[in-house]
């Protein structure tokens, strides 16, 4: 009934073979993805050379991220290249400077940080009434 018995590699070698001769290509899996991997192996060339940052690209070589224009992962920003100040200098609600005229702010030792003022404690009762307290 049957002739011979072929294991899967040898039928797809038989059908690969045939589809090559009669001039239908050579782009079975096994001869563009040889371990398998489901990622082609190697390409040829692209038709048309593409720019990937900074380095040309037609398929041939491999290019590393240096050359595409890829900062390497020991790369350190300066502030100018986040968009960051690179001090504060601006005098804002966030950056303030210290001294004892107004629009600085205290620090340390300063007469304006001292124990002498009367602390306030504000709370509300479970009954909506508001109370202050003063120590």
């Amino acid at each position: 009934m049957f002739e011979a018995i072929y294991t899967k590699t040898q039928t797809d070698a038989q059908i690969n073979a045939k589809v090559k001769e009669i001039g239908a290509g050579d782009m079975a899996k096994q001869v563009y993805d040889t371990n398998d991997n489901g990622v082609v192996d190697k390409a040829e060339r692209l038709a048309t050379v593409v720019r990937l940052g900074s380095a040309n690209f037609d398929g041939s070589n491999s290019l590393s991220a240096e050359e595409m224009g890829v900062r390497p992962d020991t790369w350190v920003p300066t502030p100018e290249q986040v968009g960051a100040e690179p001090a504060f200098s601006k005098n804002n609600a966030f950056n303030k400077s210290f001294g004892s005229t107004a629009g600085t702010v205290c620090q340390g030792s300063d007469s304006r940080l001292s124990d002498s003022r009367r602390a306030s404690n504000i709370g509300m009762g479970y009954n909506g009434n508001l109370w202050i307290d003063f120590s």
